[in-house]
């Protein structure tokens, strides 16, 4: 094994934090119960749900879709459904990659099957269809260590 082999392992990378961000409640360990074993030991995924705040009554009177709303359907924390107006969500969302920035996440991945607006960041953000989560995050993983692209290292 070369010197350089061995500084480009898994271990000797930074530690790296993804926010995976949920339209629904978090976690998503239905989700994520299949991503988290396989990232490189140097990943953390903190997780963010734009309806965390909220209880199944509060979103059912605030957010519920109106008759010109693309309707998004959700998990809440205790595996039940909600259904909201996308137009509630996109602030909400925008919230959590916000936040999520904020606690030092240099990616954010939306777990949506739904197609999204672009949405405002400093960090990579990723979205995409569920069955391409793990390869995604997986791909994350195995490559360095993620830096913006205004990074001086980038």
């Amino acid at each position: 094994m070369k010197k350089s082999d061995i500084n480009n392992t898994p271990a000797s990378r930074t530690q790296t934090k993804i926010g995976a961000i949920t339209i629904g409640q978090s976690p998503r360990t239905d989700i994520t119960g299949d991503i988290c074993p396989l990232l490189a030991p140097n990943i953390t995924l903190q997780e963010y749900g734009a309806l965390d705040p909220f209880d199944a009554d509060y979103i059912n009177q605030n957010f519920a879709p109106g008759p010109d709303s693309s309707v998004l359907v959700t998990r809440m924390r205790d595996a039940s459904q909600v259904i909201i107006g996308e137009e509630h969500i996109l602030p909400l969302v925008q919230s959590c990659i916000t936040r999520a920035e904020a606690d030092g996440c240099q990616a954010t991945v939306l777990l949506c099957t739904g197609k999204f607006p672009k949405l405002n960041t400093k960090a990579i953000a990723h979205q995409s269809h569920p069955s391409l989560y793990t390869a995604s995050l997986k791909k994350l993983a195995d490559d360095p260590p993620i830096r913006p692209p205004w990074s001086p290292n980038a």
